[in-house]
């Protein structure tokens, strides 16, 4: 005799590409101009075009992950979506709103803010010269 269902849920992450279609407004005015309405400003343009996840995970891929810019494409490919090194690089410098330069500028307002900054030697050799590792503080 049956007796129900039991239900277990889990979590689960769908990962593929999506094609979303953005209906443009179309006008045509009395003096024979067109005007179509802009895609919203998060939508990347250029040959093609690219939503603003696939923005956000190549950004989050390459800072947070350090991940190489062509395990990157291969990712994006292998899931479905066509997208060269260009683009990638399109993401991580034009289009990234300026997280490039805030990473660049985190060490310098370190070094601007900390109250110490310790130096170790490390002993690692890198073209025939010693290594160092800084590290920058503030005292508790």
């Amino acid at each position: 005799m049956h007796k129900g269902y039991v239900d277990h849920t889990v979590r689960e992450i769908v990962f593929h590409a999506e094609e979303v279609t953005y209906r443009c407004e179309v006008w045509k005015f009395p003096g024979g101009s067109r005007h179509v309405a802009p895609l919203p400003p998060e939508v990347a343009t250029g040959r093609e075009q690219y939503g603003p996840g696939v923005k956000a995970l190549v950004i989050m891929l390459y800072y947070r992950c350090q991940s190489m810019i062509g395990r990157i494409v291969s990712m994006l490919n292998d899931v479905g979506l066509d997208i060269f090194a260009r683009q990638v690089r399109r993401f991580l410098t034009t289009d990234a709103g300026g997280i490039g330069a805030e990473q660049q500028g985190v060490p310098g307002a370190g070094m601007e803010t900390a109250s110490w900054i310790n130096v170790d030697d490390t002993g690692a050799r890198h073209k025939a010269e010693n290594g160092y590792c800084t590290a920058i503080g503030n005292d508790l």
